[in-house]
């Protein structure tokens, strides 16, 4: 029995595999039937010659059967190619597969000209356990940035690489928009659209196009606290460290480095280490050896209408802690009403006995203290020169008298 098939004649043996399975049979009423369990356990037999089958020609060494405008094709080394939108499912013998492109060195190369399209597609279609792509290195584990997961390159080398020892290399080249781009869109809407999209809780990106420097930003909305847009938490698993030396380590530290030769190193004198700043302008400096400098341009404040000292008697009466042998010497001070210190912007009580002072005002107060102390000091230094001239006077009339 034979049947036609694109006005050529096969017969039943054409359709027997080479393990001597068959993968069709002809039946007179409806003509071929396909055994597509056949046809995927096990490859069918190659045709003898090149045919054309709904538009899709395969080479001489190829085969195809077709079913239900579906085509399944063996091809130990011929070219396929398509003219028409048959479906393909490759079953390969050996050698590689080209799908858009001649079969190369890789085991599945394709290519896409069309524009605006993906050029390839997965999709999942179980709705409650679904998994996406794994790349699997079933025969080894390289340790290193010479083999990759993942290569993504265009003509002016590689773009984005997942290497086999898991670190990630992400290159813009020459682009300045965000490098990495956190979002979650139905949870964060902080409004900030000229600065990120409304929904961006985070990302990185060059702080300056032409030569770098790493911009980490935070977003935050409303919803929450009224905090912690920027948070970094550093978490130790042992006794911090209590060296109070230049070697001391922190359970959270910041270096700065500036450029010597190809490497880096210290900070020269004077040199800026950290700058917090408000919206860009400086308000905390600390340079290279230690000092701290704070803008007080607008801040600073002479408390000349309060006895200094007295202020800070009371500051300290009101701070040291119940059980400091020393706060029995506040006796007076401690039946004062510490409304002032607040009130002077020196100190913020709380319940919990943590009581916080501005240590900048603090500052202020001692400066007044120490320039009031200093004129009576002057003050009194006067009036012991007058005295003492006074006694010179005396001193020289008694002796003429004599």
């Amino acid at each position: 029995m034979s049947v036609v098939l694109n006005g050529n004649t096969y017969q039943a043996s054409d359709f027997v595999g080479d393990d001597g399975r068959g993968y069709a049979e002809i039946f007179p009423a409806t003509g071929l039937q396909l055994f597509p369990e056949s046809i995927f356990t096990d490859l069918i037999a190659e045709l003898a010659s090149a045919e054309t089958v709904l538009g899709v020609s395969p080479g001489a060494a190829g085969g195809i059967l077709v079913s239900d405008g579906a085509a399944w094709i063996r091809a130990a080394s011929a070219t396929i190619t398509s003219a028409g939108a048959a479906t393909f499912t490759l079953l390969a013998v050996t050698g590689n597969v080209g799908i858009g492109q001649a079969a190369g060195s890789n085991a599945l190369g394709v290519t896409e000209t069309t524009t605006g399209t993906a050029t390839v597609k997965f999709d999942h279609t179980h709705a409650t356990d679904p998994f996406g792509q794994l790349i699997n290195f079933s025969a080894g584990a390289p340790n290193d940035q010479d083999k990759y997961f993942h290569n993504c390159t265009d003509t002016s080398g590689p773009r984005f690489t997942v290497w086999s020892d898991g670190s990630v290399l992400s290159d813009l080249r020459t682009a300045d928009t965000k490098h990495i781009e956190l979002r979650s869109t139905g949870d964060v809407a902080h409004g900030m659209t000229t600065r990120a999209d409304t929904a961006t809780y985070g990302f990185i990106k060059k702080l300056a196009n032409t030569s770098g420097g790493m911009n980490l930003s935070g977003f935050k909305d409303a919803d929450g606290v009224a905090g912690d847009a920027l948070y970094l938490a550093a978490n130790l698993g042992e006794a911090a460290d209590t060296t109070k030396s230049v070697a001391a380590l922190g359970v959270l530290s910041l270096n700065s480095f500036v450029k010597t030769g190809t490497t880096s190193g210290a900070v020269g004198a004077d040199g800026n280490l950290v700058v917090i700043s408000n919206a860009g302008t400086a308000r905390f400096i600390f340079d290279a050896e230690g000092d701290s400098h704070q803008d007080v341009g607008t801040a600073w404040t002479n408390f000349d209408d309060h006895d200094d000292v007295a202020v800070l008697n009371l500051l300290s009466a009101h701070v040291t802690r119940r059980n400091d042998p020393l706060r029995k010497g506040f006796g007076e001070w401690l039946n004062q009403d510490r409304a002032l210190l607040e009130d002077m912007g020196l100190v913020t009580f709380n319940s919990d006995g943590h009581h916080f002072v501005n240590m900048s005002r603090l500052s202020m107060l001692q400066t007044g203290a120490l320039r009031q102390i200093g004129g009576m000091v002057m003050g009194n230094t006067t009036a012991l020169q007058e005295a003492q001239h006074r006694i010179e006077v005396l001193e020289a009339q008694l002796a003429e008298m004599n």
